[in-house]
């Protein structure tokens, strides 16, 4: 799915999500988490627009989601500077969930921040009932 945003005094941001939404499908726990969270999935974050801005990773709840790389989930993490047709990728998981957690899909966000006024581009996120591996 494509998001624009027209900023103030420059090109509008647009950016596109892949996959959306990130379906994490029927999610296997096992006794002890891995490394990255169970059922890790690829994000890739485009710019699609003409300008250049700088992007960020609004903070999220560490109960729900493991982002490779993100040490501390409580505070915005810049990402960098994203030029036109440039790609950020980020690796998701699903963080210390007991099974049997969800017993429906559930319907979570991550949330990204452009230059100027903070503006949320909220990615849909599917988790299935959760199955449970011995």
């Amino acid at each position: 799915m494509l998001f624009w945003l027209l900023a103030c005094g420059g090109p509008p941001v647009e950016l596109e999500f892949n996959p959306d939404p990130l379906d994490f499908g029927e999610v296997p726990y096992t006794s002890d988490m891995p490394e990255g969270g169970f059922a890790q999935k690829e994000l890739s974050i485009t710019n699609t627009g003409e300008g250049e801005f700088n992007l960020s990773l609004a903070a999220h709840d560490e109960a729900w989601f493991c982002v490779e790389g993100i040490p501390d989930t409580n505070v915005v993490t810049d990402l960098g500077l994203l030029n036109p047709g440039s790609t950020y990728l980020l690796q998701v998981g699903l963080c210390d969930h007991a099974p049997g957690t969800f017993d429906s899909d559930q319907e979570l966000e991550l949330a990204f921040l452009t230059d100027g006024d903070p503006v949320r581009f909220a990615l849909k996120v599917l988790v299935h009932p959760m199955l449970v591996v011995e």
